[in-house]
């Protein structure tokens, strides 16, 4: 009875009486201006007081507002709706929803920081370089009376917004380099030779580091992705070497081997990650390990390895 009572209000009445009126008037009275007048107003009047009456009943009816926000939702999460959304607009919409609970803010309200910093790293994956079939080989050797590692590392980088980020190489400290670099495309293999590579003062590592950058050619531009090859020198000391390695851009899984040779061993090493996404594998006698992820790794994610041939 009340569904009744709000759809049949008395503009819905007043709407209907007005437009039976004008039909009565029209079929009754003879043709002249006045009834045309009288006629056609009654009935703009009444359609308009009907048309009113039901939008004032779809307004305040529970069912109708529900029917109508799941139509907006489904619009709103729609991949089309927000594939269109500018950098910005994206940005806000995670504003909105990635928001602290009113019980977090007010344990520590400072919070909004660290929500606003994920959202911003979110935000940083759509212009993100990062690397795939990432191969690493390390081999550490006493030579010269000098704890030294050869690493070989192979990975594959791709176009971001239609170009190549430059390949960077960092090192701890000055007597290490790079000895080979090499990109690989589908034209051959191109040698980078060294004076092509330039140091660079940029921060992209949150220690103080010695960092080489080197431009990738724009001719190699037409290319989805290239494969990257570099052979590293890293010089320790006459017993022992720290030997740290990480990804300065996210990368997709990573095989990694690092093997001694002249009575050095494996005395500790330490994953910057949680152990979990990694599996590892290190022999009875300490002088290899084996460690493999297969899982998406952020920038910075890493190994360090404490290498002597003390016991």
């Amino acid at each position: 009875m009340k569904f009744f009572r709000r759809f049949f209000n008395k503009f819905f009445v007043i709407g209907f009486i007005t437009i039976l009126i004008s039909v009565i008037i029209d079929l009754s009275i003879n043709d002249c201006i006045i009834k045309m007048i009288i006629v056609n107003l009654s009935n703009t009047i009444g359609i308009a007081l009907l048309i009113g009456s039901i939008f004032d009943f779809s307004k305040n009816s529970n069912d109708f507002m529900d029917f109508v926000s799941s139509i907006l939702k489904d619009i709103i999460v729609s991949k089309n709706f927000l594939k269109g959304l500018e950098d910005k607009e994206k940005k806000k919409a995670l504003e909105m929803v990635l928001t602290p609970s009113g019980n977090q803010l007010e344990q520590c309200s400072d919070i909004q920081m660290y929500f606003q910093r994920k959202i911003d790293e979110t935000m940083e994956i759509f212009h993100t370089n990062f690397k795939t079939n990432l191969v690493v080989n390390a081999e550490i050797r006493k030579l010269d009376g000098i704890v030294q590692t050869f690493v070989t590392l192979t990975y594959r980088v791709y176009k971001i917004e239609d170009k190549y980020f430059p390949l960077i190489t960092t090192f701890e400290k000055e007597d290490c380099n790079v000895e080979k670099s090499y990109i690989i495309s589908p034209e051959g293999v191109k040698e980078i030779s060294e004076k092509d590579i330039t140091p660079t003062d940029e921060d992209i590592s949150p220690i103080n580091v010695k960092t080489y950058s080197y431009e990738i050619p724009e001719e190699l531009y037409k290319y989805p992705y290239l494969t990257i090859k570099k052979t590293v020198i890293e010089k320790g000391y006459n017993h022992w070497t720290n030997f740290h390695w990480n990804t300065l851009t996210p990368t997709d899984g990573i095989t990694f081997t690092l093997k001694c040779y002249d009575g050095l061993h494996i005395k500790e090493y330490f994953i910057f990650d949680s152990e979990e996404f990694y599996n590892v594998t290190e022999a009875d006698d300490k002088t290899s390990i084996d460690i493999i992820s297969t899982l998406w790794l952020d920038k910075h994610s890493g190994f360090v390895f404490t290498v002597s041939d003390t016991e």
